[in-house]
Parts: structure tokens; sequence; C-alpha cells
């Protein structure tokens, strides 16, 4: 198993520490934010969640093909996954069930191939509603399209900070029309582009401000067809498909401790999942934010979460998390999940 952690989580892992010591654990240490007497009770007030129950389906670790720091993971409408297997160059699809059904890539730059990104531990992927599947290849800066059988389609992105380029393009999702938004990290902004790749629009920047960004992460489309992002501001800023800001959510803490927004996924009634990698947890949210659940390993029968990278949800409402040092991908079951 790799155990080494991506230096953007290193970097989050020193953040994090000087906003708990400061008692500003929702705030970026570099915002010019005054903290009040109230505002630093408001952060330390209980807010234990409801323990609602969750079962572990199953847990992968891509047997016969084994992991190596599988990061994003994404459902299909017939409830096949799709995890991008980082160190191993590939991409590889199970059934509902966690049966292999197949798998392709290799390193290199070509089509059908992935660059190293050893020292990253990113790279994400999203299905459309065809079944075409959608992947970053981060160190080539660029989107490739396959179909469902991992036949290429076509691709798309270079280097740069002009509309269609990319300087660290992290998370990607795609609409019901299927068109796909990806989150830059390394320019704080949101692109969108139609199934081709085509380019449509793109908007944000470095700030604090609505519709600003610092240190975008992760890009989720709501069932409304709105689009939430998070940074490393501990917020989710709502959008309508054209880049219009709507709101923000700002999520309490749950069981005393913040809400590390890393990777998101949304289900079929608008709730917010979180993979909550600082929290070593999975936080549901309402989709104005309110903590419906929170469950760390022990909730769910294992000893604990080690390193949450993305997590997806299915229209069954089945969550999938990866974990980037045991290597493993676990699917959980919502007993109470009305779709």
């Amino acid at each position: 198993m790799n155990i080494r952690l991506p230096i953007v989580q290193f970097l989050v892992i020193v953040w994090m520490s000087q906003l708990v010591a400061c008692g500003r654990l929702s705030f970026p240490a570099a915002a010019p934010i005054e903290v009040s007497i109230s505002t630093a009770i408001s952060v330390v007030i209980d807010t234990a969640s409801p323990r609602l129950p969750l079962e572990l389906v199953w847990e992968i670790n891509g047997d016969p093909n084994p992991f190596d720091v599988p990061v994003g993971v994404a459902a299909d409408a017939e409830g096949n996954i799709y995890v991008i297997d980082t160190n191993n160059f590939r991409v590889q699809k199970f059934d509902s069930e966690g049966n292999s059904l197949l798998m392709w890539g290799s390193e290199g730059s070509g089509e059908r191939q992935f660059g190293d990104i050893l020292d990253a531990h990113e790279g994400h992927l999203a299905v459309d509603t065809q079944g075409n599947v959608y992947a970053i290849d981060l160190k080539n800066l660029r989107i490739q399209k396959f179909d469902s059988n991992g036949n290429y389609l076509t691709q798309w992105g270079t280097e740069g900070d002009d509309e269609g380029q990319f300087t660290h393009p992290f998370d990607i999702a795609s609409d019901n029309q299927n068109h796909i938004y990806v989150s830059d990290i390394g320019s704080n902004t949101i692109q969108k582009f139609d199934e081709m790749g085509r380019f449509l629009l793109r908007w944000g920047k470095h700030g604090y401000n609505d519709g600003e960004f610092s240190d975008v992460y992760s890009v989720a489309i709501a069932p409304d067809g709105n689009v939430l992002v998070t940074d490393s501001t501990g917020r989710i800023q709502k959008f309508d498909s054209n880049g219009q800001f709507l709101s923000m959510i700002m999520p309490e803490p749950v069981d005393n401790q913040g809400v590390f927004l890393w990777n998101i996924a949304v289900d079929y009634q608008g709730n917010i999942y979180v993979a909550d990698w600082y929290g070593n947890r999975i936080v549901k949210l309402d989709p104005e934010g309110k903590a419906l659940a929170a469950w760390s390993g022990s909730d769910v029968g294992i000893d604990r979460f080690v390193n949450l990278q993305d997590i997806a949800v299915d229209q069954q409402g089945n969550i999938y998390l990866t974990d980037g040092t045991e290597d493993l991908v676990r699917k959980f079951q919502q007993p109470t999940f009305n779709p």
C-alpha cells in the first residue's frame, strides 16, 4: 500500500492546524476575517450528528488487477462503477456487485494513456447520461473521453490559462444535458464544455467574495442543474448553469468538528455528501447545508477511514468511497434512502 500524501493535502494539514490553533476553522488563514467572541463560541457548540444507519455492502481492491492509489470514482445509470487507478495509469470498471468488468489505460501521453502523477494522487472522472466516461489526465493537462467499453472518443485541453486550457484540473462533473464542468485549482476557475469538448464558458478567480475561489476543489451538479463548488474556505458556492452566483452554503461543525469540503457528491434529492478527508468520515448535508448524518469508520463496521479521496452517489442512493492509502473502493447502502 502506498502511504504517501499529495502535496496539496500536506499543505491542507498545515493550514487546518493553523486554523484550529486560532479558532477560525471555517476560514482560510489568509482571509482578512475578524473573529468575535460570539463567532468563537458558535464554533464549539455541540452539533453532534444523528447516527442514521449506513451499511457496508462491499469493499474491493481491484482484484484481479489490484489498485495503486485509487482516487476518482463515478457511477453510471446502470450502477456500474468507474475508478481511476492513479498509479497504475488506468481506469477500471466494475458492476454493481463489485465484479471486475474491464480496464484500460497505460502510462504515456497518447490516446488511452495517462501521465505520471505519483506526487499528486489526483485524478477524477465523470459519467454522462449516455454512459460516456470523462477522465482528467492531470500530467498531460487534458480531458479524455471514452465510451462505456473504454474506447477512446476524443480529448481536449492544453497547458495555459486561456479558454479551454488548464493549469491544474482537479475535479470534473457532467449535468443531465451532458455539459462538462472542470474545476481548475491552479487558476481558481470553473470551465464548462459541451460533450465534444467545445469550450462554452468560464468563471471564477482567486478571492474570498461571492463567485471567487481560494484553491477551488470539487464541482458537483444538483438535480436542478445548479453547480456546487467547494474551495479551501470551507464553503459551498452555488451557481446556475451559466456561472451566475446564487447562494453560499457554510456547513456548521458536526460533532464539534468543522466539515472539510475536500470532495462532494449530490444525490437525486439534492443532499450533499462530503468525503471529509481531514475528519476521516462521510458527512451528509441537506441542500441548505444542515447536517443530516456523519459516519466514521466505526459507524460502518470498519476500524477507521484512512485517506479518503473521492465520493460518488448512484441513483439508488448507494455511496462509493475511495481510499488512497488502503487501496480500496467501498460501497455503502442507505436503508432509508427514498429516490
